[in-house]
């Protein structure tokens, strides 16, 4: 198989995909890092799913959000979840550029595919907030930490400093390119 996992592969995200769901709320302005929430049974029933914490007993009782991301507390992020809109979140994904290629100069990238917003039921939405049932290229991952880490700046990916044609010495500089401000 010919295929570049970091660009082609998708994958369930999982936990490190949190850090953008507290992002986002950090963004709206509406969470405070030492802000409190209370977790007494350590799971969220939503219909007939349960969504539970890998970790009951760091993530059980009332702890910061902080705290939430720290130990990877996925009823933390349902708690986010719980208070940003379906429509705030799935905007930010498509923002951050989720299902879109990141043009980095590689053969064989893929955007993969999201469910947005009017497709996503209350369970999937609160799952999606923690990694779980997304899926993702790594090379996705890594241009949306980094614009997370830019202060919300997206630059294009790249690995390589210059494009040369085969078998010439033309050769085409790779700068630096600011995509967009999120």
């Amino acid at each position: 198989e010919d295929l570049n996992y970091g660009i082609g592969k998708r994958t369930e995200p999982g936990s490190i995909f949190k850090a953008f769901t507290f992002a986002i709320w950090l963004d709206q302005n509406e969470i405070a890092l030492y802000d409190r929430y209370e977790d007494k049974e350590s799971q969220v029933k939503v219909w007939p799913y349960t969504i539970k914490n890998a970790s009951v007993e760091a993530c059980r009782g009332t702890h910061t959000f902080l705290h939430a991301l720290q130990y990877s507390c996925n009823v933390g992020m349902v708690r986010i979840a719980q208070k940003l809109t379906q429509n705030t979140f799935y905007n930010y994904l498509e923002k951050l550029g989720f299902a879109s290629m990141t043009n980095i100069e590689l053969a064989g990238e893929d955007p993969w595919f999201v469910e947005w917003v009017g497709t996503v039921s209350v369970a999937r939405f609160f799952n999606n907030v923690f990694g779980q049932w997304l899926l993702v290229t790594p090379i996705q991952i890594a241009a949306w930490y980094g614009a997370m880490l830019n202060g919300g700046t997206y630059i294009k990916p790249t690995i390589l400093s210059k494009v040369c044609e085969s078998g010439t010495t033309n050769c085409q500089q790779n700068d630096v390119k600011t995509v967009r401000q999120i």
